[in-house]
């Protein structure tokens, strides 16, 4: 809320999108991922953006680039993926 605003203010929303390249280890990026998913709560106190991010929408089915094989893996350990 700002102040003297008492209403909602409607606005749009951005994508949270975790950048790397296929060349990385899959053991490496699978890790991280596995530690984002562990940590989640954790996770998302580190910027406001995150606070109302879901596991469940970690993998958007419009994504903009492939996910790395390692993700792949970690996402699926969690259920997250088929």
């Amino acid at each position: 809320m700002v102040d003297g605003n008492l209403d909602d203010l409607e606005t749009f929303g951005t994508q949270t999108l975790l950048v790397t390249s296929v060349r990385r280890p899959d053991a490496l990026i699978g890790a991280v991922v596995t530690a984002v998913l562990e940590n989640f709560t954790d996770f998302r106190r580190l910027h406001p953006s995150l606070f109302l991010l879901k596991t469940d929408s970690l993998v958007a089915n419009d994504a903009v680039a492939p996910l790395h094989p390692g993700a792949i893996r970690s996402f699926r350990t969690a259920g997250l993926l088929r």
